[in-house]
């Protein structure tokens, strides 16, 4: 899971399972060992599942300001909380949740102000990455705080239209700085980067990502355990795609290495519309480059089906290993659909069984800009099963609608061979089949905290772990943040908390 920042700088601040009773009563004794054998069934049935996650919360604080997982230290959980990018407020967290140290640093100086970044656990004690415009030069400058020290970590480029953009790597042993800035007269953007290394707070690398926005564009940015940077962008054609030959975009990831190397993915199918490559990190160092291609000729009358396309990278080598190219049914409704169905899917995880098979979970997601600012919609959930000679086979769709950006996203893990995924949906979503849901439009609703599990053999169960109309706190899943398998830390507007997923051996 990666926590993904994004400060715009203005000034520069800125099928459910049910259990069936049988259909005779206890009598004669064969009628006792069919109903033993079927209540065993079911009692086995059950123990492919998960316990019951537990969530507990700390009490709320006064501050307001949005809270994010930093790391552990000396068996303490340390999470922030940014107050307006001018004021961090940083917390230590005994196991059982109650405030171990509590401080407080407020970014005053001369000239802009200095902003707030990000956060990070070093070998030395708690980092606070920062930045500030100097307008006269047209640069920020990004600093590194430690204890004690305040250290210049780089200059990049800046403007009035200019974004500071910082991801973590899965191990969150590296993490990404880089700049957004236009050159206009040349139709160039820029994003010059550093690869920290978390431990010791010093740049591992840096570079310099450049493209041209008359013709690409660019979104995912992601670095791996190792600190290569990974920048994906999309070159359109000019001319008609079944004129050229070609698809309307070929999408391209180029990789910078610590090394020096650089190279660029080109991944392009002609007659396939791909809105979009996504980069995922999972376990043992994998990283994925993946998504999916939608036929053009269909996609204003979409088929149910899209070719889902996998390349394995070995991030030390910098090529490609293994590949998948596959079609996937079941994504959406047969027939035409509206807008909202039509949206394409990102992929959120892929984890990896022992038997070689795949499960991919995917969401939909649409994110919808202005000039001021941007709105976010999140929709189906599929959970994809890939045979281990990476046939398709089987797919799980959940569907759903959450507009905005109070109820956003899923967060799960993968334990035993079982995948475990949380979501927010309301209580009337629960024994729902097929497309008869009620959308969820915004935090205002009653909602809920929904749990689907997943066992080896793709059987599934969705559950309501507790309504909000409870008083229980409504977790961003967004900012949630997978600390090991079984534990995941949450933080609602209010309160931070941890849900635990005791599972049998």
């Amino acid at each position: 899971m990666f926590n993904f920042c994004i400060l715009p700088m203005g000034i520069i601040p800125g099928a459910p399972l049910k259990l069936y009773r049988t259909a005779h009563k206890i009598g004669s004794p064969g009628k006792f060992i069919s109903f033993t054998i079927t209540l065993l069934t079911c009692f086995l049935f059950n123990q492919g599942f998960a316990q019951q996650p537990a969530i507990s919360w700390t009490q709320p604080f006064t501050t307001k300001g949005n809270f994010t997982y930093t790391g552990l230290q000396d068996s303490n959980l340390v999470v922030i909380q940014n107050r307006s990018n001018k004021e961090v407020v940083s917390r230590s967290f005994t196991p059982a949740l109650t405030v171990a140290k509590e401080t407080s640093t407020t970014y005053v100086s001369t000239g802009e102000p200095a902003s707030y970044l990000i956060s990070f656990i070093s070998d030395s004690g708690l980092a606070h990455i920062r930045y500030q415009y100097d307008k006269k030069k047209d640069q920020i400058a990004i600093s590194g705080e430690r204890p004690g020290k305040i250290q210049l970590l780089a200059t990049m480029k800046a403007n009035l239209q200019s974004f500071i953009y910082a991801v973590y790597s899965g191990d969150r042993s590296k993490l990404l700085i880089c700049n957004f800035y236009f050159r206009r007269k040349e139709a160039k953007v820029e994003r010059e980067f550093i690869v920290l290394s978390t431990s010791t707070g010093q740049v591992f690398h840096s570079g310099t990502f450049t493209y041209n926005f008359s013709t690409e564009t660019s979104d995912e940015i992601q670095v791996d355990n190792v600190g290569n940077a990974y920048f994906e962008s999309a070159s359109y054609q000019r001319t008609g795609s079944k004129l050229s030959g070609k698809s309307r975009a070929t999408q391209h990831v180029t990789v910078f290495s610590p090394n020096g190397r650089s190279v660029v993915f080109t991944i392009d199918f002609p007659g396939s519309y791909i809105p979009g490559v996504d980069i995922i990190q999972e376990q043992h160092n994998a990283v994925y480059i993946g998504g999916l291609a939608y036929d053009e000729a269909t996609r204003a009358t979409r088929i149910s089906s899209a070719d889902l396309f996998l390349y394995r990278i070995d991030s030390e080598r910098l090529l490609y290993t293994d590949s998948v190219y596959v079609t996937v049914n079941g994504l959406y409704q047969e027939g035409r659909l509206d807008e909202n169905d039509r949206l394409p899917y990102t992929i959120r995880h892929i984890y990896e069984k022992k038997s070689g098979e795949l499960v991919v979970i995917a969401e939909q997601y649409q994110r919808t800009f202005n000039q001021y600012s941007s709105s976010e919609k999140y929709h189906d959930i599929s959970c994809i099963r890939l045979n281990s000679d990476h046939s398709f086979g089987s797919l799980i769709r959940i569907p759903k609608l959450q507009a905005g950006v109070d109820n956003p996203s899923i967060i799960s893990t993968f334990i035993h061979e079982k995948v475990f995924l949380f979501y927010n949906d309301l209580q009337e979503n629960l024994d729902v089949t097929g497309e008869m849901v009620k959308y969820v439009a915004n935090k205002k609703e009653k909602n809920g905290l929904f749990l689907i599990t997943i066992d080896p053999d793709f059987r599934f169960k969705k559950e309501l772990l507790y309504g909000y109309d409870s008083g229980q706190p409504m977790p961003v899943l967004k900012a949630g943040y997978a600390i090991d398998n079984r534990t995941i830390f949450l933080c609602s507007e209010e309160q931070v908390g941890l849900l635990k997923i005791p599972v049998r051996e």
